[in-house]
């Protein structure tokens, strides 16, 4: 149960890093922390399945850390009437030349994973209990982001686990 939090912890945590400023206008002065700088400014939400049938809705806000050096976002799980929970909070950060997504959840976990920004697409790979962990977020618009979760198996094989899109409510 520990190993499929941790899978939601971190992909719903590090979703909206996709979007690329609509007038490209350099904001850090490193061009894949400018990808989520790009992110503050409403919430954003999305409304899909996992790949079981079950629901998943959840909302996210980002806002700067301090010094404008970090990110900061909150993941809030959403049930059929409304309420909410926070799943989790992240620290986005460059390190290295990369920026990383520190992410802390309700469960106690925390992890660390690199994120690669090109092309419009962002794509992280890391390591959970034994297992690879993958996401891709691709840029359909200033406002939505398509987002795909994988978790690959040690015979290489890949399992789809949940896609879907994040929308920007302003």
């Amino acid at each position: 149960m520990k190993l499929f939090f941790t899978f939601l912890l971190s992909l719903v945590c590090s979703i909206p890093i996709a979007a690329i400023s609509a007038d490209k206008t350099p904001i850090t002065g490193n061009p894949a922390f400018d990808v989520l700088a790009s992110w503050i400014g409403g919430e954003w939400r999305i409304d899909t399945r996992w790949d079981d049938g079950r629901p998943f809705r959840a909302r996210g806000v980002w806002t700067w850390g301090p010094g404008k050096r970090f990110l900061t976002a909150r993941t809030f799980a959403l049930d059929d009437a409304g309420a909410e929970t926070l799943l989790c909070e992240n620290i986005f950060a460059v390190a290295s030349d990369h920026v990383v997504n520190y992410a802390f959840g309700s469960d106690g976990s925390v992890s660390a994973a690199p994120m690669n920004v090109s092309d419009g697409v962002v794509d992280s790979i890391w390591k959970s209990e034994g297992s690879t962990l993958r996401q891709k977020m691709k840029i359909i618009g200033p406002d939505e982001i398509g987002w795909e979760f994988f978790i690959q198996e040690s015979d290489g094989k890949r399992r789809h686990t949940i896609a879907g899109a994040w929308l920007r409510k302003r």
